[in-house]
This record gives C-alpha cells, structure tokens and sequence, in this order.
C-alpha cells in the first residue's frame, strides 16, 4: 500500500479550488473577444465549416461572460452547469469547444 502525509492539512481544501478554477476579469474577456473577432474575420474564408463553427461557439461564450459579468457587479462564483444555465449557452458542447482549442 501507499501512504500519503499531508502537512498543513487545513489547507487542502483551499488548494483543490484553487487547482481546478480560473478568475476572468471584463478586460480579459473584451480582449479575448477582439482578439477572436480579428482571427475570424481574417481567416473566415480560409477555416473550415468545423473549425468556424467552433469559433464561432467560442465568439458566443466569451459574449456569454461578458453579459454576465456586466449584470452581476459583485464577485461570484458558477459552477460550469450553473454558469451555462444562466449565460443561456446550454446548448453548447463545452467540452468539444475546449478540444478546438
């Protein structure tokens, strides 16, 4: 068997939210969404249908954040449900946008 010895056990918890969250700024969201914006404009003709759409899905998450940050002026915290329910993007494959990534 294996034995595993934390030190500064009241720590843990703290260091797997940390680990597993990101914090987004408006700022990086607008920056995020120029920078996107010029690819696709630039390169619309040259993607493929795939890799356009999934562009594209991107363009509407990042529009999903910024909506959300600019009606919540406090900090808070989503789950990745919780954040797609309420940004209205549900019915986007989360996972198969990071994979275009």
């Amino acid at each position: 068997g294996s034995v595993v010895i934390f030190d500064e056990a009241h720590n843990i918890v703290d260091s797997i939210n940390e680990t597993y969250s990101a914090t987004l700024s408006s700022r990086q969201i607008c920056s995020a969404k120029a920078a996107l914006a010029m690819y696709i404009s630039k390169y619309k003709l040259r993607l493929s249908p795939r890799n356009l759409f999934y562009a594209q899905q991107l363009e509407a998450l990042l529009k999903a954040f910024g909506t959300l940050l600019s009606i919540k002026q406090e900090e808070s915290i989503h789950t990745i449900s919780g954040f797609s329910f309420a940004a209205k993007i549900d019915h986007i494959n989360l996972f198969k946008v990071v994979s275009f990534l």
